[in-house]
């Protein structure tokens, strides 16, 4: 499993308890410090990478599972677009891609600030972004219930992408 932006930790425990091997990957040394602090002590499949995932460079086809949550709407449309490309690139054949991301609209989705490095795109950006590989399959896409319900927030969407592998393609 490639975890980008993994923070201090919220997925990847979850992640570790199901993985034989988890790279968690974070531009924070102090968010790897505290992850590995609270994860990396217990479970230890899990490595840490020190790095901006915009600078990340990993060998093709390694990875069952690439996850990340609310990590892209930090990346400028360019670097979205290169790290979507490096994402399919990292994942084998009958691997998963899979995302969580705030978008455009919805019940409080785009309040304004006076500094806010958020890029709220509409969810089709990202949907028509993944769909351009004829090697990825959509499937699942959706808004998250739980932020509709407890947070009146229809902006939180979740991806779900299969890598296709030969024999899917014949």
């Amino acid at each position: 499993v490639l975890e980008l932006g993994c923070g201090i930790g919220r997925f990847t425990r979850n992640l570790a308890n199901d993985a034989a091997k988890v790279f968690a990957v974070d531009f924070m040394k102090i968010c790897i410090d505290k992850n590995d602090e609270s994860v990396g002590q217990v479970y230890k499949n899990v490595e840490y990478i020190w790095r901006d995932v915009t600078e990340l460079s990993l060998p093709n086809e390694q990875f069952d599972f690439v996850f990340s949550n609310w990590l892209l709407m930090y990346l400028d449309d360019i670097e979205t677009q290169d790290l979507a490309h490096k994402m399919v690139e990292w994942t084998k054949p009958g691997g998963y891609i899979f995302f969580r991301e705030s978008c455009q609209g919805g019940a409080s989705g785009d309040k304004p600030r006076t500094v806010n490095p958020t890029f709220y795109r509409k969810h089709l950006f990202y949907t028509t972004l993944f769909s351009q590989w004829d090697d990825l399959e959509l499937l699942k896409i959706c808004r998250l219930k739980c932020y509709e319900e407890m947070k009146n927030k229809t902006n939180q969407y979740i991806w779900l992408f299969r890598k296709k592998s030969a024999s899917d393609m014949v």
